[in-house]
């Protein structure tokens, strides 16, 4: 007898410190309006960062706080982007606690998100022309002669790891027939977004794949705004500049190809082709 009564006072005391040690601490995170605020609270005994428990704010901006701890006091923060830290010091004891904030301006540190200048994606290397122009450049040609590994000779002439060039695209498309001196010296560079470059390049398409090269051509990508058009700004303005050149330029009308294959002619002083019909004169 004596010995269960020793048990049964043994398992009361248990179940009374853990009743005492349950300390439930719930209120409102208010601001001076009386509306809901977002926010989290936590609670952790007084000087000490260890965190006994959180909770979310509802949309009634109520929390609710269940902890156990023999800490003499508690260390109750309420939290958020609008509201920045609001702490309270109080006894640990279950009881309500309310917080009326005021909301404060967040002042966020500027990010500054760069593209990569160079990026590689299988035997394409890809320069950003943006992250190599600067002020007063004029033509593309000047824009190639700071990227890593091109070399533009005064003619136009390109060569890349000292490799001349075998072709010159723009838009994927072989309009200079080999006389790329025309596009380096004469495209705008602000008219183009990427210089592709490209390594063990096959021109047919049929052998691609099959037959290795050590071929390297050079890819113009162009903007969206400069697309359809493509802007050779001083050569080609007239028949006597297009003579000088040695070029002309074949234009078909709408019945001779499907208007797919038509790139619009555009404003004065640019060159328009067709699906690319050059040929030297």
């Amino acid at each position: 007898m004596y010995r269960k009564l020793i048990i049964i006072t043994i398992i009361l005391t248990a179940l009374c410190s853990g009743l005492h040690a349950q300390t439930v601490i719930e209120g409102t995170v208010l601001d001076v309006q009386g509306q809901e605020m977002d926010a989290y609270v936590t609670a952790a005994p007084k000087s000490t960062g260890y965190i006994l428990g959180f909770a979310n704010t509802d949309s009634k901006g109520h929390y609710k706080l269940q902890i156990k701890t023999t800490a003499d006091s508690l260390t109750i923060t309420a939290s958020g982007l609008a509201i920045g830290n609001q702490v309270k010091v109080v006894p640990n004891r279950s009881q309500r606690l309310d917080f009326r904030v005021k909301g404060q301006t967040v002042q966020l540190k500027e990010v500054s998100v760069r593209a990569q200048k160079i990026r590689q994606n299988g035997d394409t290397l890809n320069y950003l022309v943006g992250a190599y122009q600067q002020q007063g450049d004029r033509v593309i040609g000047d824009v190639l002669r700071r990227m890593p590994g091109i070399e533009v000779s005064q003619n136009g002439g390109i060569k890349f790891n000292g490799k001349s060039i075998s072709k010159f695209y723009v838009e994927d498309m072989d309009l200079l027939q080999g006389r790329y001196g025309l596009a380096t010296n004469n495209i705008n560079a602000q008219d183009v977004a990427t210089v592709q470059v490209l390594e063990n390049h096959q021109p047919v398409k049929a052998l691609q794949g099959r037959t290795l090269t050590d071929d390297v051509a050079i890819n113009l990508k162009l903007k969206d705004s400069a697309k359809g058009t493509m802007a050779i700004n001083t050569m080609l303005g007239g028949a006597s500049n297009r003579q000088a050149a040695g070029i002309s330029v074949a234009v078909p009308s709408m019945t001779d190809r499907p208007p797919s294959a038509i790139i619009p002619y555009g404003q004065p002083k640019s060159w328009a082709c067709t699906s690319p019909s050059v040929a030297r004169t």
